[in-house]
């Protein structure tokens, strides 16, 4: 197209500036997973110290066997909840405040069936279920809070990895039984983890509320187009075929894809 042949490839400096933004937006993108991880394990925390609290027999326990255990258990879910929209939103939106709302009207627009604000809600309350087993596991082995946390926190990845699940679903009796069906966990695999899950979504969020400002900060500029680049040397074919383009506005703006560490350059 002619806005193509009107495009010029980017000079050093430029590239270093772009580079230095995709610098921040990275460092933004890892203060969210290191926020996400604080958040978890404070609501770990509360709910293991909760669950404590009440002494339900180990062999019928579950949050749903008294209400005020269930009731406050969802109040720190709520929390969490509240806690990693805030992060996301933050975070994504950083010092760029004069374009707030419509960088959080993007980030959290309808992906796929659902937007940002609904699968925070759903993997929130799955986490929940994660908790449950950890802390039915634990009770049953009478294990102490401390311990109970621990373990938790070390198997954010792989909740189901869980020592204590491991070794509960081992025994006789009715944890063990709801534990091996699978009865006790609304969860979605032994790797498919509520803290994968709001990972992804939290930090793509971050990373895309960081890339849309500039496209917007670029337009107000009047640039033409943008200069896409590599960031790693990890293997990636989709961004391999996109990087070390010439391209209109129109075409997406690096991150493609989760964990894409890609970059661009604007045309003016």
């Amino acid at each position: 197209t002619i806005q193509h042949q009107k495009m010029t490839t980017p000079d050093k400096k430029q590239i270093e500036k772009a580079k230095e933004y995709l610098r921040k937006r990275l460092s933004a993108e890892n203060s969210m997973k290191d926020n996400l991880e604080k958040a978890m394990t404070r609501a770990a925390e509360k709910i293991v110290d909760i669950s404590c609290k009440y002494n339900i027999p180990p062999s019928q326990f579950r949050f749903s066997a008294d209400i005020r255990l269930q009731k406050e258990v969802d109040e720190v879910i709520r929390w969490l909840k509240e806690r990693v929209e805030d992060l996301a939103f933050t975070l994504a939106v950083a010092g760029h405040t004069d374009e707030r709302e419509e960088i959080i009207d993007y980030i959290n627009r309808e992906n796929h069936g659902k937007t940002f604000r609904q699968r925070n809600s759903i993997y929130t309350g799955r986490y929940k279920y994660e908790l449950e087993a950890a802390v039915a596991a634990g009770i049953f082995l009478g294990k102490g809070a401390k311990e109970i946390i621990r373990n938790i926190t070390a198997s954010f990845s792989r909740p189901y990895s869980n020592p204590h699940i491991v070794e509960a679903m081992q025994q006789k009796g009715n944890v063990a039984t709801r534990l091996r069906t699978g009865g006790i966990s609304y969860g979605v695999g032994h790797s498919n983890s509520m803290y994968t899950s709001l990972k992804n979504i939290s930090v793509f969020a971050v990373a895309e509320g960081w890339s849309r400002y500039s496209l917007i900060d670029a337009r107000r500029n009047g640039a033409k187009g943008f200069y896409t680049f590599r960031g790693s040397s990890y293997p990636c074919n989709t961004c391999n075929a996109y990087a070390s383009h010439m391209h209109p506005l129109s075409d997406p703006l690096p991150p493609l894809h989760l964990n894409c560490v890609c970059g661009a350059v604007f045309i003016f």
